[in-house]
């Protein structure tokens, strides 16, 4: 819950779109199909893959299949006590810590327990009413927690800890700064420091030292939400100030007006949470709408709101986005439940073989891809076959195989060889002349077939038979046969070895 927390919704909406809108591909979860409030503030997932939504009704959460909520049971302690929920956290042990208005509650999940750290002493020393926005963990695993005014009245002091030896709350007094109020995002960047942002921008906070270093703007914008890319800089998401990209180390910055075509019948903009894509691209969760932003082009694109449309987002006025392990975006509404939009999903283009087209993809099950380069990928589909593939042309050349030979795997090797393997071992093959060679093995490969193949240590070349696990060494020009069933690893009938891998442990799978 940032600073969206005393700004009025408006129902009409009117956008503007700069480059491809954003495909209507959402999926939704309401109150209808199980979520405990329709208003949703916050999302997360955690370590297990379940998927945790923040409510005005308490915490959902879901797994794929079915919702779970925690709701407020009155006059027990044993479960949530409040039940507007405005951030959520995972800690090292698994714990879940559910910030709200007036304090923090911890989900311990083993013992299926709540416990209620209130924050109430010094909100009313203050008088004022304020929310949890954000929480981490520092390395003493304590809880570092910001806090947001509700309706932005001055306070002394944006920052608490959670002592959890202890179990206290404490106020944070920052050594060179009397007022860190409106604090909407913490992130960790290790050895205890923490990027933070809020209404001075954004700076660095040394969790030992309780000493905070604010990077300079020309004019300070409210950050609302921000993210780092690749190198450490910053893409941050503000209050009337679109996003801004900004350098760290020379402290320069350059603003995107994007919503200048936008705002039109809106009093304000504000980008409540920024995620990046696989593609690194940036996604926006905005009060007007989901946008898409290609961080190459700085081209923007919109989502269409339609609640008459059932693949359309329903509304404008977004809470939260969090892109999930599958790759799949969760976006909070503040009135309209959670939608799920599949990035990869959409991406995916179906290509067919048409029988009377050469220049299309051979008929039959693909059995082998291979990523040769950027711009061309080999596949094997038909018999005696192979199909190369540019993704960017989209354009298919048949190649005709050496005769009595089909192709299970293709491996590169250290070296740079290239080796088709299949029915009568393998051959090399030059990508340029497109000349086959028989690569010479010590063994008799003619009844055999060559599934899979896999090379380790820049040393051997391991391949799964029909007749069971190779081991080839280039050097010495030895073959060893590891027989499973010799082994007493399964039946006669499991010698066969069909799929190699290798994981980062360089153990063979």
């Amino acid at each position: 819950m940032k600073y969206k927390i005393i700004l009025l919704s408006l129902t009409f909406i009117a956008v503007t779109i700069m480059g491809q809108p954003i495909k209507n591909k959402f999926t939704h979860f309401t109150e209808k199909e199980g979520l405990s409030s329709n208003v949703v503030n916050c999302l997360m997932q955690d370590h297990l893959g379940y998927i945790w939504i923040g409510t005005s009704n308490g915490v959902t959460r879901y797994d794929g299949y079915e919702f779970n909520n925690f709701t407020v049971v009155p006059k027990d302690s044993n479960f949530l006590q409040i039940p507007l929920t405005t951030s959520l956290y995972e800690d090292s042990k698994g714990n879940i810590w559910i910030g709200s208005i007036g304090g923090v509650t911890k989900y311990d999940r083993t013992k299926n327990s709540f416990k209620l750290f209130s924050f109430s002493e010094f909100f009313q020393k203050y008088n004022t009413t304020s929310v949890i926005s954000d929480m981490q963990e520092t390395s003493d695993g304590n809880i570092l927690c910001s806090t947001l005014e509700f309706h932005f009245l001055d306070i002394k002091n944006g920052l608490f800890i959670i002592d959890t030896e202890s179990n206290t709350v404490k106020e944070i007094d920052v050594v060179n700064d009397d007022s860190t109020k409106a604090l909407s995002q913490i992130l960790p960047l290790g050895n205890d420091k923490f990027l933070i942002s809020g209404e001075k921008g954004i700076g660095e906070f040394d969790y030992n030292r309780n000493y905070i270093k604010w990077y300079p703007f020309k004019k300070t914008p409210f950050v609302l939400s921000f993210v780092q890319d690749e190198i450490n800089n910053l893409w941050l998401g503000t209050y009337n100030n679109g996003p801004i990209y900004y350098n760290v180390k020379d402290s320069t910055y350059k603003e995107y007006p994007v919503f200048n075509n936008q705002s039109i019948n809106y009093d304000y903009s504000a980008i409540y949470k920024i995620i990046y894509d696989q593609k690194k691209n940036l996604y926006f969760a905005t009060n007007q709408g989901l946008m898409y932003f290609n961080a190459k082009t700085k081209e923007l694109s919109v989502s269409e709101i339609n609640v008459q449309n059932p693949t359309s987002l329903h509304s404008a006025n977004l809470t939260d986005i969090l892109l999930d392990n599958s790759g799949s975006l969760w976006i909070a509404n503040n009135d309209a439940g959670v939608s799920k939009y599949d990035i990869v999903k959409n991406n995916f283009q179906a290509y067919t073989a048409k029988l009377v087209d050469k220049n299309s993809i051979t008929p039959g099950w693909v059995s082998t891809v291979f990523e040769y380069n950027e711009n061309e990928i080999w596949l094997k589909s038909a018999i005696g076959i192979i199909v190369k593939f540019n993704p960017k042309e989209e354009t298919f050349k048949r190649i005709a195989l050496p005769n009595n030979f089909e192709i299970f795997t293709i491996l590169r090797t250290s070296k740079g060889k290239i080796l088709y393997g299949g029915s009568n071992g393998f051959y090399s093959v030059d990508p340029i002349k497109w000349k086959f060679e028989k690569f010479n093995l010590p063994i008799d490969m003619s009844e055999n077939l060559v599934f899979s193949s896999v090379e380790v240590n820049k040393k051997t070349i391991w391949f799964g038979t029909l007749t069971g696990l190779f081991i080839y060494d280039e050097i010495n020009g030895a073959t060893t046969n590891i027989d499973f069933s010799a082994l007493g690893i399964g039946e006669a009938g499991s010698n066969s070895a069909r799929v190699l891998t290798e994981d980062k442990a360089k153990n063979i799978w």
